[in-house]
């Protein structure tokens, strides 16, 4: 059984990301409600501490507790920060696979792979693109391998 965890490079893009929405919103509450200071400084306030709340907490402890096991009976999902979750999906059940990766994924991080069985769907997301590649490879091998065996 192999261990996979989230890629490190999409936490640091995803904070980027959450830093210019947040600064954004700020400017544009400093434009708009300028001639009503108090609750302009309530909103800015507001939306910094969101951004430290998520950004610089929660962001990097749910990157740190997700991971992905796969083996050649079973792939394991657990993530969450608050709230754990474990998924757990036979690879026998497994009818498809579908690779996603984004323009520019080696430097972003967003690469996910989608198993579906029937009754149900497991998405491993913000793999590295060599995880991803090799994940895909591997569950791929064995659905043929067993399409083989069967007929």
């Amino acid at each position: 059984m192999k261990k996979y965890y989230m890629d490190k490079t999409c936490m640091s893009f995803l904070r980027v990301i959450m830093f210019c929405i947040t600064m954004g919103l700020i400017v544009a509450i400093r434009y708009f409600l300028y001639f009503i200071p108090i609750i302009m400084w309530i909103f800015m306030g507001i939306f910094g501490a969101m951004f430290i709340a998520f950004g610089l907490v929660w962001l990097p402890l749910y990157f740190e507790r997700g991971s992905f096991m796969v083996s050649r009976t079973e792939i394991i999902r657990n993530t969450g920060f608050f709230i754990r979750t474990r998924q757990i999906m036979k690879t026998e059940a497994i009818q498809y696979i579908s690779l996603v990766t984004t323009p520019l994924s080696r430097y972003t991080g967003f690469n996910f792979i989608a198993l579906y069985a029937l009754g149900g769907t497991i998405v491993l997301p913000f793999l590295s693109k060599s995880d991803a590649e090799e994940i895909s490879k591997f569950l791929n091998l064995l659905i043929y391998s067993r399409k083989e065996e069967k007929g």
